[in-house]
């Protein structure tokens, strides 16, 4: 082979191999290319850009040292993480998330003292909504009917909105520690019962267990009984009361013990019915009375004789 064919293999062989080197990783110090792809200390990269160890980035007013510059990394103690810088005085800086040339921020972290924000740069607590804040979980969509809002404003104060099935149901709504039995507090959505120690309220309000009040007021849709003391209110006799008790063991329009066991009292009811019974006790005391005078007449009047 002519020493003119040579220099010509070689030639071809180094452009081969160059062209395949192109296909492949190109370095340039840490940083390597690769089909459009970069890696920064790493030639396995599966995605645009990849850094193995931590990216570090600072801008104006910063001088990138360690404590003045944005970090993110990830390893198998921190997980992900990323820490945002200080001033050169230790003071922490907020950090923040928002579209370029956005008004105000959606989401915000106060560097004094770690508060969050959403929707507002003044956090006053651990997190702070300026808005509506919505749940939803499983077999919700999270559509405006299927979500739980709360929100405040001055038309409707401290308002949390249940949430419906896609039908239109209202679903419940109750309060509860997290794997206990009895919820202690609910409210249904079918009839807008609340219930107290128990799930299933049968009325406004049903508590299964004690109440203690300073004080209780009932609104009376019926009147007072203060028919008996009209003059022609039929008073029982004592004689007739007299058997009635004899024969069932308890007053007149009162419910028995049995009937007290079976279907409880409704105090609105017994109260008036009580009261009601004290009155006419009242009147048969009067009466009473009436004729224990007159008999001390006629015997100071036999006495005087």
């Amino acid at each position: 082979m002519t020493m003119k064919k040579i220099s010509l293999l070689i030639l071809l062989m180094t452009f081969v191999g160059a062209s395949a080197f192109a296909q492949d990783w190109l370095t340039n110090g840490a940083t390597l290319y690769h089909l459009g792809k970069v890696g920064i200390g790493t030639n396995a990269s599966d995605y645009g850009l990849t850094v193995s160890g931590d990216l570090g980035f600072f801008g104006a007013g910063l001088d990138g040292s360690s404590l003045q510059r944005a970090t993110i990394y990830a390893n198998t103690s921190n997980h992900f993480l990323i820490e945002a810088p200080k001033t050169s005085a230790g003071d922490k800086l907020n950090i923040s998330f928002n579209w370029r040339g956005s008004g105000p921020t959606p989401f915000f972290i106060q560097g004094s003292n770690a508060n969050v924000g959403i929707n507002t740069t003044s956090p006053y607590q651990k997190l702070t909504v300026n808005g509506v804040l919505g749940i939803y979980g499983s077999g919700l969509d999270g559509s405006i009917l299927q979500h739980t809002s709360i929100y405040t404003d001055v038309a409707n104060g401290l308002l949390i909105e249940g949430a419906k099935t896609s039908s239109g149901t209202k679903l419940d709504i109750s309060f509860n520690w997290r794997g206990s039995g009895i919820v202690p507090f609910i409210i249904k959505g079918s009839n807008s019962n609340v219930g107290l120690g128990t799930s299933n309220p049968d009325e406004k309000l049903t508590v299964k267990g004690k109440i203690h009040a300073e004080e209780v007021r009932v609104d009376l849709s019926v009147p007072g009984p203060d028919y008996v003391f009209d003059k022609d209110y039929s008073l029982l006799p004592l004689r007739d009361l007299e058997a009635y008790i004899s024969s069932n063991k308890h007053l007149p329009e009162v419910p028995s013990a049995k009937q007290m066991a079976e279907n409880g009292l409704e105090l609105k009811e017994m109260n008036l019915l009580l009261l009601k019974k004290v009155e006419e006790l009242t009147l048969h005391l009067i009466e009473a009375n009436k004729k224990i005078e007159k008999l001390s007449d006629d015997v100071k009047a036999l006495k005087e004789k």
